[in-house]
Protein backbone atom coordinates (compact mmCIF):
# COMPACT_ATOMS: atom_id res chain seq x y z
CA UNK A 1 0.00 0.00 0.00
CA UNK A 2 2.83 2.45 0.80
CA UNK A 3 4.45 1.77 -2.59
CA UNK A 4 1.09 2.33 -4.25
CA UNK A 5 0.56 5.68 -2.50
CA UNK A 6 4.13 6.79 -3.32
CA UNK A 7 3.55 5.97 -6.98
CA UNK A 8 0.26 7.85 -6.96
CA UNK A 9 1.96 10.89 -5.38
CA UNK A 10 4.68 10.86 -8.11
CA UNK A 11 2.01 10.73 -10.81
CA UNK A 12 0.18 13.59 -9.13
CA UNK A 13 3.43 15.62 -9.14
CA UNK A 14 3.86 14.97 -12.89
CA UNK A 15 0.28 16.07 -13.50
CA UNK A 16 0.93 19.25 -11.50
CA UNK A 17 4.02 19.99 -13.63
CA UNK A 18 2.01 19.53 -16.82
CA UNK A 19 -0.67 21.85 -15.48
CA UNK A 20 1.97 24.47 -14.67
CA UNK A 21 3.37 24.23 -18.22
CA UNK A 22 -0.10 24.70 -19.66
CA UNK A 23 -0.63 27.70 -17.41
CA UNK A 24 2.64 29.22 -18.65
CA UNK A 25 1.48 28.73 -22.24
CA UNK A 26 -1.78 30.46 -21.40
CA UNK A 27 0.17 33.35 -19.90
CA UNK A 28 2.28 33.73 -23.06
CA UNK A 29 -0.83 33.70 -25.25
CA UNK A 30 -2.37 36.32 -22.99
CA UNK A 31 0.75 38.48 -23.32
CA UNK A 32 0.58 38.22 -27.13
CA UNK A 33 -3.07 39.23 -27.06
CA UNK A 34 -2.19 42.13 -24.74
CA UNK A 35 0.49 43.36 -27.15
CA UNK A 36 -1.99 43.19 -30.03
CA UNK A 37 -4.49 45.15 -27.99
CA UNK A 38 -1.87 47.80 -27.22
CA UNK A 39 -1.05 48.09 -30.95
CA UNK A 40 -4.74 48.45 -31.72
CA UNK A 41 -5.07 51.13 -29.07
CA UNK A 42 -2.09 52.98 -30.61
CA UNK A 43 -3.75 52.87 -34.04
CA UNK A 44 -6.96 54.15 -32.50
CA UNK A 45 -5.08 57.04 -30.92
CA UNK A 46 -3.46 57.84 -34.30
CA UNK A 47 -6.87 57.75 -35.95
CA UNK A 48 -8.27 60.10 -33.31
CA UNK A 49 -5.33 62.46 -33.94
CA UNK A 50 -6.09 62.43 -37.68
CA UNK A 51 -9.74 63.14 -36.98
CA UNK A 52 -8.82 66.05 -34.73
CA UNK A 53 -6.47 67.43 -37.40
CA UNK A 54 -9.15 67.15 -40.12
CA UNK A 55 -11.64 68.84 -37.85
CA UNK A 56 -9.20 71.69 -37.23
CA UNK A 57 -8.58 71.96 -40.98
CA UNK A 58 -12.34 72.08 -41.63
CA UNK A 59 -12.64 74.83 -39.05
CA UNK A 60 -9.89 76.75 -40.78
CA UNK A 61 -11.69 76.37 -44.16
CA UNK A 62 -14.88 77.60 -42.54
CA UNK A 63 -12.97 80.58 -41.16
CA UNK A 64 -11.59 81.35 -44.65
CA UNK A 65 -15.10 81.16 -46.08
CA UNK A 66 -16.36 83.49 -43.41
CA UNK A 67 -13.53 85.93 -44.12
CA UNK A 68 -14.25 85.79 -47.88
CA UNK A 69 -17.91 86.39 -47.26
CA UNK A 70 -17.05 89.30 -45.03
CA UNK A 71 -14.78 90.68 -47.77
CA UNK A 72 -17.55 90.30 -50.34
CA UNK A 73 -19.96 92.03 -48.01
CA UNK A 74 -17.48 94.89 -47.58
CA UNK A 75 -17.08 95.22 -51.33
CA UNK A 76 -20.83 95.15 -51.80
CA UNK A 77 -21.16 97.84 -49.16
CA UNK A 78 -18.52 99.91 -50.96
CA UNK A 79 -20.35 99.36 -54.23
CA UNK A 80 -23.60 100.48 -52.71
CA UNK A 81 -21.76 103.47 -51.30
CA UNK A 82 -20.42 104.29 -54.73
CA UNK A 83 -23.93 103.94 -56.14
CA UNK A 84 -25.33 106.20 -53.46
CA UNK A 85 -22.62 108.75 -54.10
CA UNK A 86 -23.27 108.61 -57.80
CA UNK A 87 -26.98 108.99 -57.27
CA UNK A 88 -26.37 111.87 -54.86
CA UNK A 89 -24.13 113.69 -57.28
CA UNK A 90 -26.51 112.91 -60.09
CA UNK A 91 -23.49 112.46 -62.22
CA UNK A 92 -23.27 109.61 -64.56
CA UNK A 93 -20.34 107.28 -64.24
CA UNK A 94 -17.94 107.33 -67.03
CA UNK A 95 -17.41 104.13 -68.99
CA UNK A 96 -13.84 104.00 -67.82
CA UNK A 97 -14.85 103.98 -64.17
CA UNK A 98 -17.47 101.35 -64.82
CA UNK A 99 -15.00 99.21 -66.73
CA UNK A 100 -12.45 99.52 -63.94
CA UNK A 101 -15.02 98.62 -61.33
CA UNK A 102 -16.27 95.67 -63.32
CA UNK A 103 -12.72 94.50 -64.01
CA UNK A 104 -11.85 94.67 -60.33
CA UNK A 105 -15.04 92.83 -59.46
CA UNK A 106 -14.38 90.14 -62.05
CA UNK A 107 -10.83 89.73 -60.73
CA UNK A 108 -12.00 89.42 -57.15
CA UNK A 109 -14.71 86.95 -58.12
CA UNK A 110 -12.29 84.86 -60.15
CA UNK A 111 -9.72 84.84 -57.38
CA UNK A 112 -12.37 83.89 -54.85
CA UNK A 113 -13.70 81.12 -57.08
CA UNK A 114 -10.18 79.79 -57.58
CA UNK A 115 -9.58 79.73 -53.83
CA UNK A 116 -12.91 78.00 -53.27
CA UNK A 117 -12.14 75.38 -55.90
CA UNK A 118 -8.71 74.76 -54.43
CA UNK A 119 -10.23 74.37 -50.99
CA UNK A 120 -12.85 72.01 -52.36
CA UNK A 121 -10.19 69.91 -54.03
CA UNK A 122 -8.19 69.78 -50.82
CA UNK A 123 -11.29 68.83 -48.87
CA UNK A 124 -12.13 66.10 -51.38
CA UNK A 125 -8.56 64.76 -51.24
CA UNK A 126 -8.58 64.77 -47.47
CA UNK A 127 -12.00 63.09 -47.41
CA UNK A 128 -10.78 60.40 -49.79
CA UNK A 129 -7.71 59.82 -47.63
CA UNK A 130 -9.89 59.74 -44.54
CA UNK A 131 -12.30 57.27 -46.11
CA UNK A 132 -9.39 55.07 -47.19
CA UNK A 133 -7.90 55.30 -43.71
CA UNK A 134 -11.27 54.48 -42.16
CA UNK A 135 -11.65 51.46 -44.42
CA UNK A 136 -8.16 50.27 -43.57
CA UNK A 137 -8.79 50.82 -39.86
CA UNK A 138 -12.11 48.97 -40.13
CA UNK A 139 -10.35 46.09 -41.86
CA UNK A 140 -7.66 46.09 -39.21
CA UNK A 141 -10.28 46.14 -36.43
CA UNK A 142 -12.14 43.28 -38.09
CA UNK A 143 -8.92 41.31 -38.36
CA UNK A 144 -8.15 42.09 -34.73
CA UNK A 145 -11.64 41.03 -33.64
CA UNK A 146 -11.22 37.80 -35.59
CA UNK A 147 -7.87 37.23 -33.91
CA UNK A 148 -9.49 37.97 -30.54
CA UNK A 149 -12.32 35.56 -31.25
CA UNK A 150 -9.86 32.86 -32.25
CA UNK A 151 -7.79 33.57 -29.16
CA UNK A 152 -10.89 33.50 -26.96
CA UNK A 153 -12.05 30.24 -28.49
CA UNK A 154 -8.63 28.70 -27.97
CA UNK A 155 -8.52 30.06 -24.43
CA UNK A 156 -12.02 28.71 -23.69
CA UNK A 157 -11.08 25.32 -25.06
CA UNK A 158 -7.90 25.35 -23.07
CA UNK A 159 -9.74 26.42 -19.90
CA UNK A 160 -12.38 23.74 -20.41
CA UNK A 161 -9.74 21.10 -20.95
CA UNK A 162 -7.80 22.39 -17.96
CA UNK A 163 -10.97 22.33 -15.86
CA UNK A 164 -11.69 18.78 -16.95
CA UNK A 165 -8.10 17.79 -16.20
CA UNK A 166 -8.18 19.53 -12.82
CA UNK A 167 -11.56 17.99 -11.98
CA UNK A 168 -10.27 14.58 -12.92
CA UNK A 169 -7.15 15.19 -10.87
CA UNK A 170 -9.23 16.44 -7.92
CA UNK A 171 -11.53 13.42 -8.10
CA UNK A 172 -8.54 11.10 -8.13
CA UNK A 173 -6.95 12.96 -5.23
CA UNK A 174 -10.28 12.89 -3.37
CA UNK A 175 -10.46 9.14 -3.89
CA UNK A 176 -6.93 8.81 -2.54
CA UNK A 177 -7.85 11.00 0.44
CA UNK A 178 -10.97 8.90 1.04
CA UNK A 179 -8.83 5.79 1.04
CA UNK A 180 -6.44 7.36 3.52
CA UNK A 181 -9.41 8.56 5.60
CA UNK A 182 -10.90 5.05 5.53
CA UNK A 183 -7.62 3.67 6.88
CA UNK A 184 -7.61 6.34 9.57
CA UNK A 185 -11.25 5.53 10.32
CA UNK A 186 -10.28 1.89 10.83
CA UNK A 187 -7.70 2.93 13.40
CA UNK A 188 -10.26 5.22 15.01
CA UNK A 189 -12.85 2.44 15.08
CA UNK A 190 -10.38 0.08 16.72
CA UNK A 191 -9.57 2.70 19.33
CA UNK A 192 -13.29 3.38 19.83
CA UNK A 193 -13.96 -0.35 20.21
CA UNK A 194 -11.26 -0.55 22.88
CA UNK A 195 -12.77 2.47 24.65
CA UNK A 196 -16.24 0.91 24.54
CA UNK A 197 -14.89 -2.35 25.97
CA UNK A 198 -13.24 -0.37 28.78
CA UNK A 199 -16.53 1.47 29.35
CA UNK A 200 -18.40 -1.86 29.49
CA UNK A 201 -15.95 -3.13 32.12
CA UNK A 202 -16.33 0.11 34.10
CA UNK A 203 -20.14 -0.14 33.85
CA UNK A 204 -20.03 -3.73 35.09
CA UNK A 205 -17.91 -2.60 38.04
CA UNK A 206 -20.33 0.25 38.61
CA UNK A 207 -23.28 -2.18 38.54
CA UNK A 208 -21.50 -4.37 41.13
CA UNK A 209 -20.93 -1.30 43.29
CA UNK A 210 -24.58 -0.36 42.89
CA UNK A 211 -25.64 -3.87 43.98
CA UNK A 212 -23.39 -3.60 47.03
CA UNK A 213 -24.84 -0.18 47.80
CA UNK A 214 -28.35 -1.64 47.41
CA UNK A 215 -27.57 -4.42 49.89
CA UNK A 216 -26.16 -1.88 52.37
CA UNK A 217 -29.21 0.33 51.89
CA UNK A 218 -31.53 -2.63 52.46
CA UNK A 219 -29.68 -3.46 55.68
CA UNK A 220 -29.95 0.18 56.75
CA UNK A 221 -33.66 0.13 55.93
CA UNK A 222 -34.15 -3.03 58.00
CA UNK A 223 -32.25 -1.53 60.96
CA UNK A 224 -34.18 1.74 60.61
CA UNK A 225 -37.45 -0.23 60.50
CA UNK A 226 -36.47 -2.02 63.72
CA UNK A 227 -35.57 1.32 65.32
CA UNK A 228 -38.88 2.72 64.12
CA UNK A 229 -40.73 -0.20 65.74
CA UNK A 230 -38.87 0.34 69.01
CA UNK A 231 -39.59 4.05 68.94
CA UNK A 232 -43.25 3.41 68.12
CA UNK A 233 -43.46 0.98 71.07
CA UNK A 234 -41.85 3.60 73.31
CA UNK A 235 -44.36 6.16 72.04
CA UNK A 236 -47.23 3.75 72.77
CA UNK A 237 -45.96 3.08 76.32
CA UNK A 238 -45.51 6.79 76.93
CA UNK A 239 -49.01 7.47 75.62
CA UNK A 240 -50.41 4.75 77.93
CA UNK A 241 -48.52 6.22 80.89
CA UNK A 242 -49.82 9.64 79.91
CA UNK A 243 -53.39 8.30 79.84
CA UNK A 244 -52.94 6.68 83.29
CA UNK A 245 -51.48 9.93 84.63
CA UNK A 246 -54.42 11.86 83.21
CA UNK A 247 -56.84 9.41 84.83
CA UNK A 248 -55.01 9.62 88.18
CA UNK A 249 -54.94 13.39 87.89
CA UNK A 250 -58.69 13.50 87.25
CA UNK A 251 -59.36 11.16 90.21
CA UNK A 252 -57.03 13.19 92.41
CA UNK A 253 -58.76 16.44 91.37
CA UNK A 254 -62.16 14.95 92.21
CA UNK A 255 -60.94 13.75 95.60
CA UNK A 256 -59.31 17.11 96.33
CA UNK A 257 -62.56 18.88 95.47
CA UNK A 258 -64.47 16.46 97.63
CA UNK A 259 -61.97 16.96 100.45
CA UNK A 260 -62.21 20.71 100.04
CA UNK A 261 -65.97 20.53 100.35
CA UNK A 262 -65.66 18.36 103.45
CA UNK A 263 -63.09 20.76 104.90
CA UNK A 264 -65.41 23.66 104.28
CA UNK A 265 -68.23 21.74 105.98
CA UNK A 266 -66.01 20.84 108.94
CA UNK A 267 -64.85 24.46 109.17
CA UNK A 268 -68.44 25.60 109.21
CA UNK A 269 -69.29 22.98 111.84
CA UNK A 270 -66.32 24.03 113.94
CA UNK A 271 -67.26 27.67 113.63
CA UNK A 272 -70.82 26.86 114.70
CA UNK A 273 -69.55 24.71 117.54
CA UNK A 274 -67.17 27.49 118.60
CA UNK A 275 -70.05 29.90 118.62
CA UNK A 276 -72.07 27.43 120.67
CA UNK A 277 -69.07 26.84 122.92
CA UNK A 278 -68.73 30.55 123.50
CA UNK A 279 -72.41 30.84 124.33
CA UNK A 280 -72.54 27.72 126.57
CA UNK A 281 -70.04 28.79 129.31
CA UNK A 282 -72.21 31.67 130.34
CA UNK A 283 -75.28 29.48 130.59
CA UNK A 284 -73.36 26.81 132.43
CA UNK A 285 -71.95 29.31 134.86
CA UNK A 286 -75.41 30.50 135.61
CA UNK A 287 -77.19 27.15 135.70
CA UNK A 288 -74.48 24.55 136.64
CA UNK A 289 -71.52 24.47 138.95
CA UNK A 290 -67.98 24.96 137.53
CA UNK A 291 -67.10 21.25 137.82
CA UNK A 292 -69.09 20.34 134.74
CA UNK A 293 -66.98 22.54 132.41
CA UNK A 294 -64.32 19.95 131.54
CA UNK A 295 -66.90 17.55 130.15
CA UNK A 296 -68.18 20.18 127.72
CA UNK A 297 -64.68 21.09 126.73
CA UNK A 298 -63.76 17.46 126.29
CA UNK A 299 -66.87 16.94 124.22
CA UNK A 300 -65.99 19.87 122.02
CA UNK A 301 -62.43 18.66 121.82
CA UNK A 302 -63.52 15.18 120.83
CA UNK A 303 -65.79 16.55 118.11
CA UNK A 304 -63.03 18.80 116.76
CA UNK A 305 -60.54 15.97 116.95
CA UNK A 306 -62.89 13.64 115.10
CA UNK A 307 -63.44 16.25 112.39
CA UNK A 308 -59.72 16.82 112.09
CA UNK A 309 -59.05 13.09 111.91
CA UNK A 310 -61.70 12.71 109.22
CA UNK A 311 -60.19 15.55 107.21
CA UNK A 312 -56.76 14.07 107.81
CA UNK A 313 -57.87 10.68 106.46
CA UNK A 314 -59.39 12.27 103.35
CA UNK A 315 -56.27 14.38 102.78
CA UNK A 316 -54.03 11.34 103.16
CA UNK A 317 -56.17 9.41 100.69
CA UNK A 318 -55.92 12.35 98.22
CA UNK A 319 -52.16 12.72 98.58
CA UNK A 320 -51.59 9.01 98.06
CA UNK A 321 -52.67 9.50 94.42
CA UNK A 322 -49.78 11.88 93.64
CA UNK A 323 -46.91 10.60 91.37
CA UNK A 324 -44.26 10.70 94.09
CA UNK A 325 -46.54 8.87 96.66
CA UNK A 326 -45.53 11.29 99.42
CA UNK A 327 -48.19 12.17 102.00
CA UNK A 328 -48.56 15.43 103.73
CA UNK A 329 -50.18 14.41 107.02
CA UNK A 330 -51.40 17.40 108.93
CA UNK A 331 -52.84 16.12 112.25
CA UNK A 332 -53.82 18.55 114.91
CA UNK A 333 -53.12 16.94 118.30
CA UNK A 334 -55.65 18.27 120.76
CA UNK A 335 -55.76 15.28 123.08
CA UNK A 336 -52.24 15.83 124.43
CA UNK A 337 -52.90 19.42 125.35
CA UNK A 338 -55.60 21.41 126.96
CA UNK A 339 -55.97 24.25 124.46
CA UNK A 340 -57.75 27.49 124.88
CA UNK A 341 -60.00 28.89 122.27
CA UNK A 342 -57.34 31.32 121.03
CA UNK A 343 -54.72 28.55 120.73
CA UNK A 344 -57.21 26.36 118.93
CA UNK A 345 -57.84 29.12 116.38
CA UNK A 346 -54.08 29.53 115.87
CA UNK A 347 -53.69 25.80 115.34
CA UNK A 348 -56.59 25.89 112.91
CA UNK A 349 -55.01 28.77 110.97
CA UNK A 350 -51.68 26.93 110.84
CA UNK A 351 -53.45 23.84 109.61
CA UNK A 352 -55.22 25.88 106.92
CA UNK A 353 -51.90 27.40 105.81
CA UNK A 354 -50.29 23.97 105.65
CA UNK A 355 -53.23 22.69 103.62
CA UNK A 356 -52.88 25.68 101.24
CA UNK A 357 -49.12 25.08 100.97
CA UNK A 358 -49.69 21.40 100.19
CA UNK A 359 -52.27 22.38 97.56
CA UNK A 360 -49.81 24.85 96.01
CA UNK A 361 -47.09 22.17 95.97
CA UNK A 362 -49.52 19.74 94.39
CA UNK A 363 -50.45 22.34 91.73
CA UNK A 364 -46.76 23.01 91.01
CA UNK A 365 -46.10 19.30 90.79
CA UNK A 366 -49.03 18.88 88.40
CA UNK A 367 -47.76 21.80 86.26
CA UNK A 368 -44.23 20.34 86.15
CA UNK A 369 -45.64 16.93 85.22
CA UNK A 370 -47.73 18.53 82.48
CA UNK A 371 -44.63 20.36 81.16
CA UNK A 372 -42.61 17.14 81.20
CA UNK A 373 -45.47 15.40 79.43
CA UNK A 374 -45.60 18.14 76.78
CA UNK A 375 -41.82 17.95 76.28
CA UNK A 376 -42.08 14.20 75.99
CA UNK A 377 -44.83 14.58 73.39
CA UNK A 378 -42.68 17.06 71.45
CA UNK A 379 -39.66 14.76 71.60
CA UNK A 380 -41.78 11.85 70.43
CA UNK A 381 -43.23 13.95 67.59
CA UNK A 382 -39.75 15.23 66.61
CA UNK A 383 -38.36 11.71 66.67
CA UNK A 384 -41.26 10.51 64.53
CA UNK A 385 -40.70 13.37 62.04
CA UNK A 386 -36.98 12.61 61.90
CA UNK A 387 -37.74 8.95 61.34
CA UNK A 388 -40.21 9.84 58.58
CA UNK A 389 -37.63 12.14 56.96
CA UNK A 390 -34.93 9.48 57.25
CA UNK A 391 -37.28 6.93 55.72
CA UNK A 392 -38.13 9.32 52.89
CA UNK A 393 -34.42 10.01 52.27
CA UNK A 394 -33.66 6.29 52.29
CA UNK A 395 -36.53 5.66 49.88
CA UNK A 396 -35.25 8.44 47.58
CA UNK A 397 -31.71 7.00 47.70
CA UNK A 398 -33.12 3.56 47.00
CA UNK A 399 -35.07 4.91 44.00
CA UNK A 400 -31.94 6.71 42.70
CA UNK A 401 -29.88 3.55 43.13
CA UNK A 402 -32.51 1.52 41.26
CA UNK A 403 -32.58 4.14 38.50
CA UNK A 404 -28.78 4.07 38.26
CA UNK A 405 -28.84 0.29 38.13
CA UNK A 406 -31.42 0.38 35.30
CA UNK A 407 -29.42 3.05 33.46
CA UNK A 408 -26.24 1.02 33.84
CA UNK A 409 -28.02 -2.04 32.45
CA UNK A 410 -29.35 -0.01 29.51
CA UNK A 411 -25.90 1.46 28.85
CA UNK A 412 -24.33 -1.99 28.96
CA UNK A 413 -26.93 -3.25 26.48
CA UNK A 414 -26.37 -0.20 24.27
CA UNK A 415 -22.60 -0.71 24.38
CA UNK A 416 -23.07 -4.34 23.40
CA UNK A 417 -25.20 -3.24 20.44
CA UNK A 418 -22.55 -0.62 19.54
CA UNK A 419 -19.82 -3.26 19.61
CA UNK A 420 -21.79 -5.51 17.24
CA UNK A 421 -22.49 -2.55 14.97
CA UNK A 422 -18.80 -1.53 15.00
CA UNK A 423 -17.79 -5.09 14.10
CA UNK A 424 -20.21 -5.01 11.17
CA UNK A 425 -18.82 -1.63 10.10
CA UNK A 426 -15.27 -2.99 10.29
CA UNK A 427 -16.22 -5.90 8.05
CA UNK A 428 -17.87 -3.49 5.60
CA UNK A 429 -14.78 -1.24 5.64
CA UNK A 430 -12.52 -4.22 4.89
CA UNK A 431 -14.74 -5.10 1.90
CA UNK A 432 -14.63 -1.47 0.78
CA UNK A 433 -10.83 -1.47 1.02
CA UNK A 434 -10.65 -4.51 -1.22
CA UNK A 435 -12.94 -2.79 -3.72
CA UNK A 436 -10.83 0.37 -3.52
CA UNK A 437 -7.66 -1.58 -4.27
CA UNK A 438 -9.31 -3.10 -7.35
CA UNK A 439 -10.65 0.30 -8.47
CA UNK A 440 -7.19 1.81 -7.86
CA UNK A 441 -5.64 -0.60 -10.38
CA UNK A 442 -8.32 0.35 -12.91
CA UNK A 443 -7.75 4.01 -12.15
CA UNK A 444 -4.01 3.65 -12.88
CA UNK A 445 -4.77 2.26 -16.31
CA UNK A 446 -7.27 5.03 -16.97
CA UNK A 447 -4.75 7.65 -15.86
CA UNK A 448 -2.15 6.29 -18.24
CA UNK A 449 -4.63 6.41 -21.13
CA UNK A 450 -5.75 9.91 -20.16
CA UNK A 451 -2.11 11.04 -19.98
CA UNK A 452 -1.48 9.80 -23.53
CA UNK A 453 -4.62 11.60 -24.71
CA UNK A 454 -3.58 14.75 -22.86
CA UNK A 455 -0.11 14.63 -24.46
CA UNK A 456 -1.66 14.34 -27.92
CA UNK A 457 -4.08 17.15 -27.14
CA UNK A 458 -1.28 19.37 -25.82
CA UNK A 459 0.78 18.73 -28.98
CA UNK A 460 -2.17 19.69 -31.17
CA UNK A 461 -2.78 22.80 -29.06
CA UNK A 462 0.88 23.77 -29.37
CA UNK A 463 0.66 23.42 -33.17
CA UNK A 464 -2.49 25.57 -33.24
CA UNK A 465 -0.81 28.11 -30.99
CA UNK A 466 2.22 28.25 -33.29
CA UNK A 467 -0.04 28.78 -36.29
CA UNK A 468 -1.88 31.49 -34.41
CA UNK A 469 1.40 33.19 -33.56
CA UNK A 470 2.42 33.10 -37.21
CA UNK A 471 -0.92 34.55 -38.23
CA UNK A 472 -0.64 37.26 -35.59
CA UNK A 473 2.92 38.06 -36.73
CA UNK A 474 1.77 38.26 -40.38
CA UNK A 475 -1.17 40.45 -39.38
CA UNK A 476 1.17 42.67 -37.36
CA UNK A 477 3.48 43.07 -40.39
CA UNK A 478 0.51 43.95 -42.56
CA UNK A 479 -0.68 46.43 -39.95
CA UNK A 480 2.80 48.03 -39.83
CA UNK A 481 2.87 48.33 -43.62
CA UNK A 482 -0.64 49.81 -43.63
CA UNK A 483 0.37 52.23 -40.88
CA UNK A 484 3.42 53.29 -42.89
CA UNK A 485 1.26 53.84 -45.98
CA UNK A 486 -1.24 55.84 -43.94
CA UNK A 487 1.54 57.92 -42.48
CA UNK A 488 2.93 58.62 -46.00
CA UNK A 489 -0.51 59.58 -47.29
CA UNK A 490 -1.04 61.79 -44.27
CA UNK A 491 2.30 63.51 -44.88
CA UNK A 492 1.34 64.09 -48.52
CA UNK A 493 -2.02 65.51 -47.46
CA UNK A 494 -0.33 67.79 -44.97
CA UNK A 495 2.10 68.95 -47.65
CA UNK A 496 -0.75 69.64 -50.07
CA UNK A 497 -2.64 71.51 -47.38
CA UNK A 498 0.41 73.61 -46.54
CA UNK A 499 0.96 74.32 -50.23
CA UNK A 500 -2.69 75.34 -50.58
Amino acid sequence: MDHFFKKGSSEAAQAKEEVELLLQKIKTMGEVAATLETQLNEEKTKYTLLLTKTNTWKEKVKALRESDRARIAELESELTAYQVVSEATDAELTPEIRAAVQASLHGIIAKHSEEINACKEQVAAVQTTLSSKETTIAELTQELEAVKEVHLEIQQRFTQEMESITNHHETEMAQLRCQLASLQELDGLKYRLQEQQNEIVSLENHSLQNSQIMSVLQQDLASSAEKNELLSQQVRTLQEELETLKQKQAVWKEKVMHMKEKDNETIKQLQSELALARAQPLEMNLSHPPVSQPSAVTHSRTTVEAALLNSESTSTQATELQPENQLYQLPIHIEDEHLTHHQFEKKLELWKEKVKASKAQDAQRIASLEEELEQLRRQVAAGADEQVQAHEALRAELAVARQERDDAAQQAQQHAEDTTRVKQELEAKVAELEQLEASLVDWKEKVKASKAQDAQRIASLEEELEQLRRQVAAGADEQVQAHEALRAELAVARQERDDA
